[in-house]
């Protein structure tokens, strides 16, 4: 459920740079010091997105709930990528976007490839991605980063080679690759190369990759809890993402939350007391899950 916007500019040759020249201890330091954030939501916000979110779970549970979406590991695993790139909008709000989208798409192709190899139904394939049906949101300014996920995704799934080694068997290198390539020749970056945002942190990528893989969670508010516990996600964002992924787990219909999620998106958008960064992170996950159940809910 990941989508993104196009037509942003992005960071400075300068700033790059001072996060590109960290060494892998310093960029976790740093990036895990934005759990230090002075940032605050409002508590009118809070209210708000408690009432919206009770509201929305209700509606759900009345039509005929069974369960979560047939979807939900690879869905977790969507969000815990991008969740865990997101907070690298500290250091760097190009390289956050970029983290975010690589992080969660890796991640996704992953629980995709493992689900396609254990399953002979129920396979998750290339589709006829219907952009202009899909509920997108003008106001939030990372909605691209929801678009441009499940673009890059659904493309890869058009042939095994984009990320799949020669062994047939899944490959990082591969399908990092096959992002680079992607999201460089569609301009996601405003003219500037994948690989000068990423620059040469290739292995804090695999390293959240890692991380990610190993969460033996089988929900999205045990996954989030648990990075929020690691220190990945900071109080402020944990305090709203932790009503709305409990939204993603009790949802059942991709319509409903993608409405439900817009309504939570505006509220963010609208909250003086949050920092740019915590509002940069929490809206590119956002758009990332509005996509993700809008996309698997047409496999």
């Amino acid at each position: 459920m990941k989508k993104i916007l196009v037509g942003l500019t992005f960071l400075t040759a300068v700033s790059s740079a001072t996060f590109f020249s960290c060494k892998k201890s310093e960029i976790n330091k740093q990036a895990t010091a934005s759990n230090q954030s002075t940032s605050k939501v409002s508590s009118e916000t809070l209210e708000k997105i408690k009432t919206t979110t009770s509201s929305f779970i209700i509606k759900e549970h009345s039509h005929n709930f069974t369960k979560r979406p047939q979807w939900l590991q690879t869905i977790l695993d969507d969000l815990s990528g991008a969740a865990k790139g997101a907070p690298l909008a500290v250091i760097n709000p190009a390289l956050g976007v970029g983290a975010a989208i690589t992080c969660g798409i890796i991640s996704s192709m992953k629980a995709v490839y493992q689900n396609n190899s254990n399953s002979s139904n129920n396979q998750i394939r290339n589709i006829s991605f219907p952009i202009s049906s899909t509920v997108s949101n003008s106001n939030n300014p990372y909605d691209y980063v929801g678009y441009w996920h499940y673009y890059t995704l659904n493309s890869a799934l058009s042939n095994t080679s984009n990320y799949e080694d020669i062994n047939d068997s899944f490959s990082y290198c591969v399908t990092y690759s096959f992002i680079s390539s992607t999201l460089t020749s569609n301009n996601v970056f405003g003219g500037t190369s994948f690989s000068s945002i990423i620059g040469g942190n290739y292995s804090t990528l695999k390293s959240d990759f890692n991380y990610v893989a190993s969460l033996s969670t089988t929900t999205c508010s045990s996954a989030l809890y648990q990075m929020h516990s690691d220190g990945y996600i900071n109080d402020v964002q944990y305090s709203v993402l932790s009503d709305y992924f409990d939204a993603i787990d009790n949802s059942n219909s991709a319509s409903d939350f993608a409405t439900y999620s817009v309504d939570i998106e505006n509220d963010i958008v609208s909250d003086t007391s949050l920092s740019s960064n915590d509002k940069q992170c929490l809206l590119m996950i956002m758009s990332t899950a509005r996509y993700s159940l809008q996309y698997y809910s047409l496999q």
